[in-house]
């Protein structure tokens, strides 16, 4: 594996790592909040808007990662009926069209952020937690996807044409079968 695939994977790592953190905090504040509102009629104020911002970081977070461990829900019943190469070159197909479909996403990410930060937007909540300290996770999150991408299609198209692949694709083709 390249020195940086193993970076890119380290990166990916902390990611996942961070959005399981997230999730956890969400869990123990709301909890928090349940337990305060019901055993001394005091909620948590903050807690409903700081979870609802942690909400959009979780998938970002963890997308790629999910990708990298071919994690996905697919539905591949047909696919696993074709021979290793056709099946390759089909999985290449689609995953080429994945990597096209996170570039709008990428693009009007950065524009909504941009667009948010300039106008200075935060809802109207208990925090008024800026617009943009949330939604820059959404072009930071797809670029990081779709560097997956492009590392899963090179082995796909290794794999479909029969060639030798790395280390760090044999890693990914076994996770594929």
């Amino acid at each position: 594996m390249s020195k940086a695939g193993k970076v890119f994977d380290r990166i990916l790592g902390g990611t996942v790592f961070l959005a399981g953190a997230i999730l956890i905090f969400d869990m123990l504040a709301v909890s928090a909040d349940v337990a305060m509102r019901n055993l001394f009629n005091a909620p948590l104020a903050w807690q409903v808007d700081v979870t609802e911002a942690s909400l959009v970081f979780i998938p970002f977070l963890g997308t790629a990662w999910v990708l990298k461990k071919e994690g996905h829900v697919i539905v591949d019943t047909l696919v696993n009926l074709l021979k290793p190469k056709p099946k390759a070159l089909l999985n290449l197909v689609t995953s080429m069209l994945a990597t096209v479909a996170v570039i709008p996403l990428f693009w009007y990410g950065v524009q909504v952020t941009w667009e948010a930060y300039r106008g200075g937007y935060h809802p109207r909540s208990v925090i008024e937690i800026p617009d943009a300290a949330v939604l820059w996770i959404i072009p930071v999150g797809s670029i990081l996807l779709f560097i997956q991408f492009l590392r899963r299609n090179r082995t796909y198209f290794n794999s479909s044409r029969g060639k030798a692949v790395s280390q760090e694709s044999r890693e990914t083709k076994t996770e594929l079968t």
